[in-house]
């Protein structure tokens, strides 16, 4: 559960615990359990989506969409192919770039080559993300990538070429920043 927490020296590990549960149980109230239940996920495969989402972005404008390709993509049982669940297999979150030799680690958490969702999050997600994937923006997105401006924003596509258009610019962008890691 993402938060600060007041932790003092003297308390007992099942303290901790009990205190930890009681503010897990405060995250999950019945709003947040009823849009679990619509997107036919559980209360940890929403978290583990939001630690992509998290990973994919930073901009809160676009949260909600990019959960919504992946949610596409789930739910017409499609590879996420998301590169930060890659590089965190890889243990390489900081390189903007994902090599054929990165895609082609055996991983749980390689989505190129698995179906479905990792079997945790690669990252510790503020609670807004996971509001922002409950309210998952619906649409008939199914690609999405980088822009080459640095700008931390997007390029959303619904067909493989205009994603294959995509990400020729993203390259092209880090090429001429000679961004090459």
């Amino acid at each position: 559960r993402p938060g600060r927490y007041r932790v003092y020296k003297n308390m007992q590990p099942k303290e901790l615990l009990e205190y930890m549960a009681c503010k897990y149980v405060q995250l999950w109230n019945e709003g947040r359990r009823e849009a679990t239940k619509k997107l036919d996920l559980s209360e940890d495969e929403v978290v583990i989506l939001a630690s992509i989402v998290y990973s994919e972005t930073k901009q809160r404008s676009e949260m909600a969409t990019i959960a919504g390709v992946y949610i596409n993509r789930l739910h017409d049982n499609m590879k996420l192919q998301s590169d930060p669940t890659v590089l965190f297999a890889h243990t390489s979150m900081d390189s903007k770039r994902v090599s054929n030799k990165q895609l082609k680690i055996d991983s749980d958490y390689n989505t190129y080559q698995r179906k479905g969702l990792p079997p945790g999050p690669i990252c510790i997600v503020p609670t807004f993300v996971i509001d922002e994937v409950l309210k998952y923006d619906s649409h008939t997105f199914y690609y999405f990538c980088a822009k080459g401006d640095n700008s931390g924003c997007h390029n959303f596509s619904n067909t493989y070429d205009e994603h294959v258009t995509n990400a020729k610019k993203y390259r092209n962008g880090l090429d001429k920043k000679k961004i090459y890691k």
